[in-house]
């Protein structure tokens, strides 16, 4: 019996797979795909639970709620940059000419 688990990738999606086997660091699955010639195909894909493109999940509250914190990580991430730049420009403005000796 499979069991369905739910992958997030990098470009905030998540899509339901159907689980074969899963060890601790790594998950196979059934993949399904369009071959070239227009026929529906199905092969199994093993992959790390985590990676930098994609992580697993066990259901798709727990997928959404990891898209969300890292969204709002990096709204954080921007909004310290944003500062920092806002910071240097205020610097930059008050800056004034020194003559040499």
């Amino acid at each position: 019996m499979s069991t369905i688990k739910y992958k997030t990738k990098y470009d905030s999606s998540i899509k339901p797979h159907e689980v074969i086997k899963e060890t601790e660091k790594q998950i196979t699955y059934k993949h399904y795909y369009t071959d070239i010639d227009g026929s529906e195909c199905v092969k199994e894909e093993r992959e790390n639970k985590i990676s930098n493109w994609h992580h697993w999940h066990d259901n798709f509250n727990d997928a959404k709620h990891f898209l969300l914190n890292r969204a709002y990580e990096k709204i954080a991430k921007f909004e310290k940059e944003i500062k920092k730049a806002k910071d240097d420009i205020n610097i930059i403005t008050d800056l004034k000419d020194v003559p040499n000796g």
